[in-house]
């Protein structure tokens, strides 16, 4: 695959010795593995598979080593010097990079390291921390000092990144508000009604939800193209499903106040349509301060290979400080 990215924004650093890096971005629909120029934030060359319907299986870790391996030799045999790896994945990842939720992939942190530190040394990121960081310091959020990014793909979380530096929180996890249950209690009848974002936002919410209603989609892509086509029941569902991402993105704004919001993932890199423009109302409805209503809120630039650089990037970032 060409070259992906090209800003150069790190002349100073033109002899580090960890320039180059796998980034390796684990996601409940894909697994990609690509050669990083941390330097230009540039994928120099990647290779993806479909993440295997039983992802939590040993049998996925030792396909992201094949991937690793291969990707790793051809740079090898090119005369690239790969001196670390950054895997970013789906869960929850404490500050020392321990493995401590199963949610996607069911992985112990020791297994990991031994099955991808024979390739060069391995950092462990969760993939929205990676994801941000690839988008605050060369993506849509450069020059923006308080940068949230909200990823959107088969689940939804987000990341605030300060200065350059992710906020992670006290134990690594200050990632989880499309997770977060939302309750109300009906005054007339008691009834407890529970939302989740993520389960009418997300890629699989989207699709069980036009299915609950008589469609056949398979993936989100497919709603939203039903959407686009004037398919009622496809409207109403990703009309619903943009407008709550966007009130829980609201909140956030509320709570963070940031200078930018970027919306990446699988989804939410390529949300267009009815989708994207219910997304950015109900948020900027949502957000109380007036400075805040006319936030910017747009895609990521480096789309779905915002993960792979962004672990390449953290990885290079975490071998330097070791030195």
């Amino acid at each position: 695959m060409s070259a992906i990215g090209g800003t150069d924004l790190y002349q100073k650093h033109r002899g580090d010795t960890h320039r180059y890096a796998l980034g390796i971005d684990v996601g409940g629909t894909k697994i990609a593995v690509g050669l990083v120029d941390t330097l230009k934030a540039t994928v120099i060359n990647v290779e993806k598979i479909a993440t295997p319907q039983d992802s939590r299986s040993a049998q996925t870790l030792l396909l992201v080593s094949e991937l690793a391996e291969s990707v790793f030799m051809t740079a090898k045999s090119e005369g690239t010097p790969i001196t670390c790896i950054g895997l970013g994945v789906p869960e929850l990842v404490t500050l020392d990079g321990e493995i401590v939720s199963k949610h996607v992939v069911c992985w112990e942190t020791e297994e990991v390291h031994a099955t991808l530190s024979t390739i060069a040394p391995l950092s462990i990121f969760s993939d929205v921390q990676a994801a941000a960081i690839a988008e605050a310091t060369f993506g849509a959020g450069t020059n923006f000092p308080l940068c949230l990014y909200v990823g959107i793909g088969t689940g939804i979380s987000h990341t605030l990144v300060i200065d350059g530096h992710p906020y992670r929180g006290a134990s690594g996890n200050a990632i989880l508000f499309g997770s977060s249950v939302m309750s109300s209690i009906c005054e007339k009848c008691g009834s407890i009604q529970e939302s989740i974002v993520e389960k009418v936002s997300s890629g699989p919410g989207l699709v069980a939800a036009f299915n609950e209603v008589g469609g056949g989609a398979v993936t989100a892509e497919q709603v939203i193209a039903a959407d686009a086509s004037g398919d009622s029941a496809a409207m109403d569902v990703v009309k619903r499903a943009g407008n709550r991402v966007g009130e829980a993105i609201g909140n956030l704004i509320n709570v963070l106040e940031p200078h930018i919001v970027v919306v990446g993932g699988g989804l939410g890199s390529n949300a267009v349509g009815s989708y994207w423009e219910s997304l950015q109302s109900a948020a900027r409805r949502v957000a109380w301060a007036p400075s805040m209503k006319d936030i910017s809120i747009v895609h990521a630039i480096y789309g779905d290979m915002t993960g792979v650089l962004g672990a390449a990037i953290s990885a290079a970032k975490a071998e330097k400080e070791k030195n």
